[in-house]
């Protein structure tokens, strides 16, 4: 997927037949000479990969030349992504809060029809109402309208999905003031922030906690795209305590002031929420961190040391409140790569604190994934989860010997030996060199030695597993495919699903439009399994059940995020969420993946 400067890059060099100077072309695009020739090396790929080669010519500038086929065509081939695309527009309106922009400028900066804009501005649109943001047409142009905080959290989910290093590669786009762009939009920002930190940490023992830099970083940016004003001349103060001088700081080295609108305690409440604290070794919220460890432990069926963990977990549930209070939204750097990686371990805790959320209120997915990590770091001692008996001849050393590399191969299962348990799931008769024989449905014959004989039994007990699984559920399910004709979307599925639910009198439509409209703000998705979960709660239900609706190709779900993309959607419908029973649901879910 080529960038937005690098489509743009090469359009123009596909546009022109003749040579083009550096310094024209970092003119035209609005970019640097050293930029340009950047893009240029990050092309080379793309440009071997449709025949083009990149002439040169010393005082005269470069231009394309095609080996197979005509410019137009190559542009018909070449992959320019419409999602970079719109998603530089839907920052630049972020960044350009309550400024007007004209359709005419947006044309020239996309290099677009007014009705191509128009359609892009509509999925904008869609995507920034999840943020209860509102895009308002006039004559005198363009601008979103909406809460500072609401901003904030379209910016922080936006960086989730592109990074701040598109935010910084853009940056000529996301301002209009060229003061922000030199200073705030550049990766350099970052080192004034920490600079800063040290300093206040050495006057006042401060101790910042480092996993939430990111999170400044991006806080800071916005206040002061929103709030600073540039500072004519500067100013030497000094602070009576670690905000104010944080906040002076700040302002000296940017050289700028923060308006009279802004908040003066924000800065305190930032560095309150980011600060590194021991964890204490007992407060009233150890006994919901020993909660949620217990519950976790025993739906990921692992056993581990809690003793330091449930100080810590306390402590991060306690600092989760006070950002909550402070409505501060905080950002993960690996949060898409820790969902897809450790997706069940995600899950798992996700539903140990859905079940505790009337104490604790609701954890966003990154604070989730801080803890997560912090969990993940605890050594653990998965617990089987089936049992098997081990016959074979030989010595008691050979028998060993062979359960050995039996439960080696075999994780999830416990091996015995015959004589040390009477009663087990399975029963493996080791035969070395012989042909596999399943013996019954719960007696295999094969050799532990062969890969291939390794691969049937590994599916034999998943499938044992599952059945297993199933057989002790109580909870009644009802699977059902969705087929269309015309092409498949989020909003097509929902209507699809409400048809069927009211149809069949699961529950009403208030209780459903008030899931999926939760579903927009915190979407649950388990992004391996492909699967978007959703809970409705609907106090006249005796009895929980489960729908499973699934359909063939993949979707985006929820507009607002990219990576979400799924093929099935899982309706969790009970009275109350306490009455929820988590194990059984979560150890479907894993039998089933």
């Amino acid at each position: 997927m080529l960038t937005f400067n690098e489509q743009r890059l090469l359009e123009q060099l596909l546009k022109e037949e003749e040579f083009q100077t550096f310094d024209a072309l970092a003119s035209h695009l609005g970019l640097s000479v050293r930029t340009v020739r950047n893009l240029l090396n990050k092309l080379e790929p793309t440009f071997q990969q449709n025949h083009l080669r990149l002439s040169k010519k010393y005082g005269v500038g470069i231009k394309l030349i095609s080996e197979k086929q005509s410019f137009r065509e190559i542009s018909e081939n070449i992959h320019t992504s419409i999602v970079v695309r719109r998603e530089v527009l839907k920052l630049m309106l972020l960044f350009y809060y309550r400024k007007k922009v004209s359709i005419n400028q947006l044309s020239q900066v996309f290099f677009l029809t007014k009705s191509s804009v128009l359609a892009d501005l509509k999925i904008v649109e869609k995507e920034l109402a999840v943020y209860n943001l509102k895009i308002v047409r006039s004559h005198q142009g363009t601008e979103l309208l909406g809460h500072r905080k609401d901003i904030k959290s379209a910016i922080i989910d936006s960086v989730h999905l592109v990074g701040t290093a598109f935010i910084f590669e853009n940056r000529a786009y996301l301002s209009k003031n060229q003061f922000y762009c030199q200073k705030i939009l550049v990766s350099e920002f970052k080192n004034v922030i920490l600079s800063g930190i040290r300093l206040i940490s050495i006057k006042y023992s401060y101790s910042f906690n480092e996993d939430f830099i990111q999170t400044l970083v991006i806080q800071l940016m916005v206040d002061i795209l929103l709030f600073g004003k540039q500072m004519n001349e500067k100013q030497s103060k000094d602070g009576s305590d670690p905000a104010t001088d944080f906040q002076l700081y700040l302002e000296q080295t940017l050289g700028f002031t923060f308006s009279n609108q802004y908040n003066p305690n924000r800065i305190g409440e930032y560095l309150a929420a980011c600060e590194y604290r021991k964890p204490q070794k007992s407060s009233p919220l150890h006994e919901i961190a020993k909660q949620v460890l217990t519950s976790y432990q025993d739906l990921q069926q692992v056993r581990m040391d809690t003793s330091n963990l449930i100080d810590k977990i306390a402590d991060n549930i306690g600092q989760i409140k006070q950002r909550n209070h402070y409505r501060m939204s905080v950002f993960h750097p690996l949060l898409n790569d820790l969902q897809l990686n450790f997706g069940k371990e995600f899950i798992a805790l996700r539903f140990c604190f859905l079940a505790i959320e009337k104490r604790v209120g609701y954890v966003s997915d990154d604070e989730l994934c801080f803890l997560l990590v912090t969990i993940l770091n605890t050594p653990q001692r998965y617990k089987p989860q089936l049992t098997a008996r081990l016959a074979s001849n030989g010595s008691s050393e050979y028998r060993q010997f062979i359960k050995r590399e039996l439960q080696r191969n075999l994780s999830d299962v416990q091996v015995f030996l015959n004589e040390e348990v009477s009663i087990a799931d399975w029963q493996f008769i080791f035969s070395k060199n012989k042909q596999l024989k399943k013996l019954a449905d719960d007696n295999i014959k094969f050799d532990v030695f062969n890969k291939s004989h390794l691969a049937i039994v590994k599916n034999e007990t998943a499938l044992y597993k599952r059945f297993k699984v199933e057989r002790g559920c109580s909870i009644p399910s009802i699977f059902e495919t969705i087929s269309m004709s015309n092409k498949l979307s989020e909003a097509k599925v929902v209507e699809k699903i409400t048809e069927r639910l009211i149809e069949e009198e699961v529950t009403d439509f208030a209780t459903i439009e008030d899931a999926f409209n939760r579903d927009q703000h915190q979407p649950l998705i388990w992004r391996k399994m492909e699967c978007a979960i959703l809970f409705m709660i609907d106090p006249r239900q005796l009895q929980s059940q489960i729908r499973e609706f699934s359909w063939s190709a993949l979707i985006n779900w929820c507009e607002n995020n990219q990576n979400n993309q799924v093929r099935k959607v899982v309706i969790i419908v009970a009275g109350k969420i306490e009455e929820i029973d988590f194990y059984e649901i979560f150890r479907r879910f894993v039998s089933n993946g």
